[in-house]
C-alpha cells in the first residue's frame, strides 16, 4: 500500500456494518458517513427494511436514486412508529 492509498473502512460495529453494505449496494461509497448516520439514528430493524424495500424497486422505476428513495422510505416507516 502507498501512502496515498485510503485506508479501507473497517466497520467497528452492526450500524457500521450495515451502513458500509448499504453504501456498497448503492454504489454510493463516497458517502458513507451519509449512511453511518442514518444507521446510529434509526432502529437496525427500520433501516434494514428500508434498505431491502429500496433495492427490491427495479431501476427503470425510481425516479431520483436509490438512496432518495431508502431515505424517503426510512422516513415513512420512521413517522408510522
Amino acid at each position: 500500500m502507498t501512502a496515498n492509498t485510503p485506508t479501507p473502512f473497517m466497520p467497528k460495529n452492526a450500524a457500521d456494518a450495515l451502513a458500509l453494505e448499504i453504501a456498497q449496494q448503492f454504489g454510493d461509497e463516497a458517502d458513507l458517513s451519509f449512511y453511518r448516520g442514518l444507521c446510529a439514528e434509526y432502529p437496525r430493524a427500520m433501516v434494514y427494511r428500508a434498505f431491502r424495500e429500496a433495492l427490491s424497486v427495479p431501476l427503470h422505476k425510481i425516479r431520483s436514486s436509490r438512496r432518495a428513495l431508502f431515505t424517503y422510505l426510512l422516513r415513512q416507516y420512521d413517522q408510522e412508529t
